[in-house]
């Protein structure tokens, strides 16, 4: 169980700024926001996508009307949130869902009162497409180099 104030969630294929979680920190104004937002990269074999999660109404219905929409990012991956929202009204992951459990979260993250959410116009989180439709393929371990920013070596089963 996690034990600090403030938590995200990252898959494993994913990678992450080495800045991001001081800077979503950062942007909690002394931990006055329950929840930080940020954009994010969606990475393919050929190409990258700057994905903005502009918001320009952080009012909790917005945001759930926003998810239920399609037009925010349902991921927890690009959203630290104060650890408390979880703990004390029972938000956990549930072992059955296997798919959009990320949206489900968050939505009942938000349908609690006074969600305070700041958004954060930068793109830490970069979601790499290509390295789950080759893992789906390929059953046995191979390592991907990714040559951006800096050479990152993957390692898939």
């Amino acid at each position: 169980m996690a034990s600090g104030r403030y938590v995200i969630h990252v898959d494993p294929d994913d990678w992450v700024d080495s800045t991001m979680l001081s800077e979503m920190y950062n942007a909690t104004d002394n931990e006055s926001m329950d929840v930080v937002i940020s954009d994010f990269m969606m990475e393919k074999e050929h190409s990258s996508q700057y994905v903005s999660q502009t918001i320009k109404n952080l009012d909790s219905l917005n945001i759930l009307q926003l998810f239920a929409d399609g037009n925010l990012h349902g991921s927890c991956c690009n959203k630290l949130v104060r650890r408390s929202l979880f703990s004390n009204h029972n938000i956990r992951f549930k072992n059955d869902v296997i798919r959009w459990e990320d949206l489900e979260i968050m939505m009942r993250i938000y349908m609690l009162p006074n969600v305070k959410t700041t958004y954060l116009e930068k793109a830490f989180f970069i979601i790499i497409l290509f390295l789950f439709i080759a893992a789906k393929s390929i059953k046995k371990i191979f390592f991907f180099t990714i040559h951006r920013k800096s050479n990152l070596c993957y390692n898939l089963t």
